[in-house]
């Protein structure tokens, strides 16, 4: 997720470019429109990075979800063998007295 963001910052950059060389060009005057862009850009970069933030917590819950039934099942799975193994003691214990 955080690649994402680096990329979504990279293509922001790489968009600016030109528009830096053209303020350079002028003489380093900033025009209206070159400060609109760039706050649309860090808007959207703000947005980004709430969805970001967003996908992340649902991950995070979704793996404490599974591990915790990863948990469950591994403690179902030693119940069970512990009582498979309890039926083979008694019928061995079975075959032996007949």
């Amino acid at each position: 997720m955080l690649w994402q963001f680096y990329y979504l910052l990279i293509k922001i950059c790489a968009y600016f470019k030109p528009a830096v060389r053209q303020v350079f060009n002028r003489g380093g005057r900033v025009e209206t429109s070159d400060l609109t862009r760039l706050a649309q850009a860090v808007d959207q970069l703000i947005r980004r990075n709430a969805e970001l933030k967003q996908q992340y917590a649902a991950l995070k819950q979704a793996q404490h979800d599974w591990q915790e039934e990863r948990a469950q099942l591994i403690n179902k799975n030693e119940v069970a063998r512990q009582k498979v193994e309890a039926m083979i003691f008694r019928l061995k214990a079975l075959e032996r007295d007949s």
